[in-house]
């Protein structure tokens, strides 16, 4: 029988899986600094109605709200980096790269905390680095007329967003370990740091009323999925607080929504995409898989 945080992890990489497919559909007119706006808003008003009604004290640590701050300000960055990507590039493309996330995690865990991955994890870190090296190089060679507009350029915003993201979730177990109710708490406030720090960019562009107006409806469910998808893989990650890398296994689960997004893509969608780039996508697969289970 799974455990219950393998649980809390696949209902996030379902919930990422919808999100990615709702961008690349219905979200291409709508402004990515607005999309994690109303996503990140709506969040914090549904968990902070969550938290009044139960019985928690407000968190006082220092470290909790200097962490909440850093990775707030990290994922916003991620966020719209990787949005940008889905819009401007192909889906079997650019979300595959996702796949490269836990290899940023292993580097910062590695470095703060001295767990050392055992030899079927660095087996697979070392396919996801070939992966993505070669999905780098096969799209850098054919960029467009303007690099804004290149396949390689949505490659690479994939991949810092990928970065970003790594060193964003080894930080979310600092935080949520330090407070009762870790996973719910932190997810509120988050969000809440998250919607006021981008507040100011909306009052004085004035683009928020116009283009709700125009598309609530996948605004709404763009928000409620990334409302899923972000508290579950943050009880994941509480719950996984006891397992070494656990943070980074939670993760890798997370990012397997990648294959079912690439295959969407390509079925759905009908994207032209080479066989190198197909069986290199696949390889990064295999390897999460892996890289998963060599914690046990």
């Amino acid at each position: 029988m799974w455990e219950l945080w393998v649980i809390m992890s696949m209902i996030a990489m379902l919930a990422n899986f919808g999100k990615a497919l709702l961008v690349k559909q219905k979200c291409q007119h709508i402004d990515s600094w607005l999309l994690v706006f109303y996503a990140r808003l709506v969040s914090a008003i549904v968990l902070l109605l969550l938290l009044y009604f139960l019985d928690y004290d407000m968190p006082t640590s220092l470290t909790f709200w200097g962490v909440t701050l850093v990775t707030a300000l990290l994922t916003m960055a991620a966020s719209i980096l990787y949005i940008e990507s889905i819009k401007k590039g192909q889906l079997s493309v650019v979300v595959p790269v996702q796949a490269s996330v836990p290899l940023f995690m292993i580097m910062v865990t590695v470095t703060a905390y001295h767990e050392m991955p055992n030899r079927q994890a660095l087996l697979s870190i070392l396919l996801i680095v070939i992966s993505m090296g070669y999905i780098l190089v096969v799209t850098t060679k054919k960029p467009s007329v303007t690099l804004s507009q290149s396949v390689n350029f949505s490659v690479l915003l994939s991949l810092i967003a990928a970065a970003l993201f790594g060193l964003s979730t080894v930080l979310d177990r600092v935080a949520i370990a330090t407070v009762v109710n870790g996973a719910l708490v932190y997810s509120a406030y988050w969000n809440l740091i998250s919607a006021l720090l981008m507040t100011p960019r909306f009052l004085v562009t004035g683009k928020v009323n116009k283009t709700t107006f125009e598309f609530k409806a996948p605004i709404a469910f763009y928000s409620l999925l990334t409302l899923m998808a972000f508290v579950f893989q943050q009880f994941g990650v509480q719950y996984s607080l006891t397992i070494d890398n656990g943070v980074t296994y939670v993760k890798t689960i997370v990012m397997i929504h990648i294959v079912l997004v690439a295959l969407a893509g390509i079925f759905m969608l009908k994207e032209k995409t080479s066989r190198g780039v197909l069986v290199a996508g696949l390889m990064t697969f295999m390897a999460s898989i892996s890289l998963l289970y060599s914690s046990h």
